[in-house]
């Protein structure tokens, strides 16, 4: 039958009249164990329509093999090769990705497994894959922040709330880091982050900077429960991600009682001056 016609073949050549790039067809071509290089014939070639039995003991063994030129781990470093890189560097980047580089210094035709391992080094399954550090799932969405151009401070800052290393964002885009990171939730382990940046802190340390009074701020800071000494501290100071202190006043923490939340607007009344008495009327309101 006509090779376009064949009920095993048929499905593929309808995806090259729709349009469908060859090579993507030969590689599902290949995934399905089928000769990929009929492609290549005219529609109307002739091919058996069923097998003798020499043919099908032929077939058996090379099943499962392909032209390493078209295996779909192998194909894009042959195609290095022919548009002129140097056979090293080509080499140099298999070994990055995990892969075997003897293979291309084999005949593009010679065939070798449609599954093979990633390395002739049996230890190499145990190895972590490894992806770009921009495309890792976890954050892949904070690079495109970047991309579209929002502030590198405020992404970090985003990271951090959703309890990520932040320093991720200082690495080069194309670093290759393990796919099972083990580094997810930063406050698990420890991380740190500048006080200005912590979740917890970043509120205040902004209030100061749009010029809110630090006394204000602080007031603001204990009647949340959290410790006011955060925000004399440097800004870039580094601080465990999962700090938690407890509210100032379960640390034994004391404030000058004219600064105190509860009695602070009291001495203010008194600074404006208002007579004492009318203040401690208010007060036992």
């Amino acid at each position: 039958v006509a090779a376009s016609e064949h009920p095993n073949y048929l499905k593929f050549f309808k995806m090259l009249k729709n349009g469908t790039p060859k090579e993507e067809i030969r590689q599902q071509m290949i995934a399905a164990g089928l000769d990929a290089s009929l492609l290549d014939r005219e529609f109307s070639d002739q091919v058996p329509f069923g097998e003798d039995k020499d043919d099908a003991g032929a077939k058996d063994a090379t099943a499962g093999m392909v032209p390493a030129q078209d295996h779909p781990r192998y194909a894009p470093y042959f195609k290095m090769l022919k548009v002129g890189l140097p056979k090293q560097a080509v080499m140099q980047k298999m070994e990055a990705e995990g892969l075997d580089p003897n293979v291309i210094l084999n005949a593009p035709e010679t065939l070798i497994p449609l599954e093979i391992p990633t390395k002739t080094d049996a230890s190499a399954d145990k190895e972590e894959e490894t992806v770009l550090v921009s495309e890792h799932p976890k954050y892949v969405k904070f690079f495109k922040m970047l991309k579209i151009g929002l502030p590198k401070d405020a992404v970090k800052q985003k990271m951090t709330q959703e309890g990520l290393d932040p320093s991720i964002l200082d690495k080069p885009a194309d670093e290759k880091i393990p796919l099972n990171d083990k580094k997810p939730d930063a406050a698990s382990e420890g991380e740190k982050v500048a006080i200005s940046e912590h979740p917890k802190y970043v509120k205040f340390f902004k209030m100061l900077k749009v010029g809110l009074p630090a006394q204000m701020v602080k007031s603001k800071m204990e009647q949340e429960g959290l410790d006011p000494a955060m925000l004399d501290k440097d800004p870039a100071t580094m601080i465990p991600l999962n700090d938690a202190p407890a509210a100032a006043e379960s640390e034994g923490e004391k404030v000058p009682i004219g600064e105190h939340p509860k009695y602070a607007k009291f001495f203010k009344m008194l600074k404006v001056g208002l007579p004492p008495m009318v203040v401690k009327n208010k007060m036992t309101q």
